[in-house]
């Protein structure tokens, strides 16, 4: 063979190689996978993590069209009626605190919030729904919700896949669970700063009772 056509040969091995090893196109990072809810993304999709607590999975990416957005912070008004989600003692034994009542959050479905037992001003727990046109959609909005929080962490034995991260809660990070169901996602938000198993436990509870 001529040096001429080995070192065609050497060139044409080289940029294969490097194809298969590092794609085309890189990708950037994200905690979960895109998948179509068709293909059970709990048990399929890349749930990965980030920085929380003790998840060292690489990280996978997603595409998204359009890019779903998720509602972060209740909104609606309180009406007086008790959570169709889980009973105050329910969600005491869940969360870990007293709880003294709960009301529903304007909306369809509705949300709800409980309130602490010795300081009924003081919110320890929210739950709030938000719908999209597709399971496809929620599913991505749960991924994205956890871009630019390197303590979240994805659980895919939730809903069709959750993450776990801090959001605000009366103006202080706490942690929440946030699932995908169908067409629903559901955050399931606690006033705990330290740990994410409160939240993971509320979401547990909750997650057969979303409509």
């Amino acid at each position: 063979m001529s040096l001429s056509r080995k070192v065609a040969v050497l060139a044409s091995t080289a940029l294969l190689l490097s194809a298969c090893g590092h794609g085309a196109n890189p990708q950037p990072s994200a905690s979960l996978s895109s998948a179509s809810p068709s293909s059970s993304p709990s048990s399929s999709a890349g749930l990965g993590g980030g920085a929380g607590e003790g998840s060292s999975a690489p990280r996978s990416t997603i595409i998204t069209t359009p890019k779903p957005t998720l509602s972060t912070g209740a909104k609606g008004s309180e009406i007086d009626k008790p959570c169709p989600y889980a009973s105050t003692d329910d969600f005491r034994d869940a969360e870990g605190d007293r709880t003294v009542r709960s009301v529903q959050l304007a909306g369809n479905p509705v949300g709800c919030r409980y309130y602490f037992a010795y300081d009924p001003a003081e919110i320890i727990g929210e739950i709030t729904i938000q719908t999209f046109a597709t399971s496809t959609q929620a599913f991505n909005a749960v991924v994205t919700a956890a871009k630019g929080h390197p303590e979240a962490y994805g659980d895919k034995s939730i809903g069709d896949g959750a993450v776990l991260l801090k959001l605000p809660l009366q103006g202080v990070d706490t942690w929440a669970c946030v699932f995908a169901k169908g067409k629903r996602v559901v955050t399931a938000h606690t006033r705990q700063t330290t740990v994410a198993q409160d939240a993971k436990n509320v979401a547990v509870l909750i997650e057969p009772r979303v409509p």
